[in-house]
């Protein structure tokens, strides 16, 4: 799924790499179901191709843009990649117009300072309406992580990366690890909290780095369940047998019970009594 996730930034990255039709960038906002926020959807399209971003946004980040206008409105949406000056028309907060963009050079110099190729016009974009931030690519070099292709900072911003995340997954020992596998921690929700919870819990836990770092979030390993296995005697365990006791159901309570019938079995054996339901 990670490799599908990075190649579709690549293809799309690819596929609106060509400047040389005149692309029309479209607006539409309408509410959110959050108070704070309006949903704005970004539409830049040429023929034979459309790149859609829909995102919601704090309605003062819409500079000159009153959302109890009723007619004709002006805003500026300014990100580090590039801004956006927009038009259109806005009736009972709801709004539609179109955009001229303009991709900020500075951004683009940045990202070459940093070994990053220089991104064209319509990559330009995209970073704008994902909200890029130098700050983070800056932080993938502080962490001793990889250097990232431009599709990779894309698919990076895609997902939520930040400088502050990275921070975090850096406190937590996880330094040096693959791009990939960043952009995979961030699509299963690896934070900060949660390393820092399974150290705490089992200090072994901490020299796991990437797949098996993945494999443990995506099968619910939790900090409560490692440390109810370190309870009942089961400590410095491998996260592959963490996974293969979580798969199999294998519960602190199960352990428990299990070596008081005599003897603690291994975290193997625990497996083998939970798939054939016995003790």
């Amino acid at each position: 799924m990670l490799r599908y996730a990075v190649m579709a930034v690549g293809a799309l990255a690819l596929g609106t790499s060509s400047c040389a039709l005149a692309q029309e960038t479209g607006w539409t906002i309408s509410p959110s179901d959050k108070a704070d926020r309006v949903q704005l959807q970004l539409e830049r399209s040429r023929p034979g191709h459309t790149n859609s971003n829909s995102f919601g946004i704090a309605p003062d980040s819409l500079q000159g843009l009153d959302m109890r206008t009723d007619g004709a409105v002006h805003f500026t949406l300014r990100r580090e990649a590039g801004r956006l000056d927009c038009d259109g028309v806005m009736r009972a907060r709801r709004g539609t117009g179109t955009c001229r963009f303009a991709a900020d050079p500075a951004f683009a110099d940045a990202l070459v300072r940093h070994g990053i190729a220089r991104p064209d016009e319509d990559q330009s974009f995209m970073l704008t309406a994902l909200d890029a931030h130098i700050a983070t690519v800056d932080a993938l070099g502080h962490f001793g992580y990889p250097r990232p292709t431009l599709d990779q900072v894309l698919a990076l911003t895609i997902h939520g990366a930040s400088a502050d995340w990275l921070q975090g997954l850096a406190s937590a020992g996880q330094r040096g690890i693959t791009i990939d596998d960043l952009i995979a921690y961030r699509i299963h929700g690896v934070t900060a909290a949660w390393l820092h919870g399974l150290t705490a819990a089992d200090r072994a836990l901490g020299n796991e780095r990437g797949g098996a770092v993945i494999a443990m979030r995506i099968h619910g390993v939790s900090p409560a369940w490692v440390q109810g296995l370190a309870d009942a005697g089961y400590r410095d365990l491998p996260a592959g047998d963490l996974i293969n006791m979580r798969i199999h159901g294998v519960t602190p309570e199960f352990a428990r019970a299990a070596a008081a019938m005599g003897g603690r079995p291994s975290a193997g054996e625990l497996v083998t009594r939970r798939i054939m339901g016995r003790h």
